[in-house]
């Protein structure tokens, strides 16, 4: 489950959540994730009609040629920094975080105005941003840790 997102333009932070029964570890399934998207965006580079195709593709065949993997392109770092939350505050401070990224870039003013980003889903319903997400809320019934709107909260 995603429950908290924002893509910026040269990183994504996510907070996600496994179920209980899944077996495999959360670094496994950032891998997945990480070569599902690198070949569907370096497929949709190759089919695109893009002015910067070419010199795209020579950074990603650039950077995979210092890997140790046997790739052709390298799209994401090699290493992850995942992160377990365990409380309730550590997790609102978190999505609290994630969500201030574009705003401390200068990209938008409130952070629901940035269109890649879950901010959007927590000011005005589940299903009102990019992505459908599964909102914290109902997971964190007895917290007592509130989620606050960012204007109202300072700027980390």
């Amino acid at each position: 489950m995603i429950h908290a997102y924002v893509i910026m333009t040269n990183h994504i932070h996510l907070i996600v959540q496994m179920e209980a029964d899944h077996k495999e570890s959360l670094n496994k399934v950032i891998g997945d994730f990480k070569r599902y998207t690198a070949h569907q965006l370096i497929k949709t580079i190759l089919e695109e009609a893009e002015s910067r195709k070419e010199w795209i593709l020579y950074l990603l065949k650039y950077f995979a040629h210092g890997s140790n993997d046997q790739r052709s392109h390298q799209f994401w770092q090699s290493d992850n920094y995942p992160t377990a939350l365990f409380t309730d505050k550590v997790i609102w401070e978190k999505v609290h975080y994630i969500h201030q990224n574009p705003v401390r870039a200068g990209f938008v003013a409130n952070p629901e105005d940035y269109l890649y980003s879950s901010a959007s889903n927590y000011f005005n319903g589940a299903n009102h941003g990019l992505i459908e997400i599964d909102l914290l809320e109902p997971y964190l019934p007895n917290s007592g840790f509130e989620f606050i709107p960012d204007e109202h909260r300072p700027i980390l």
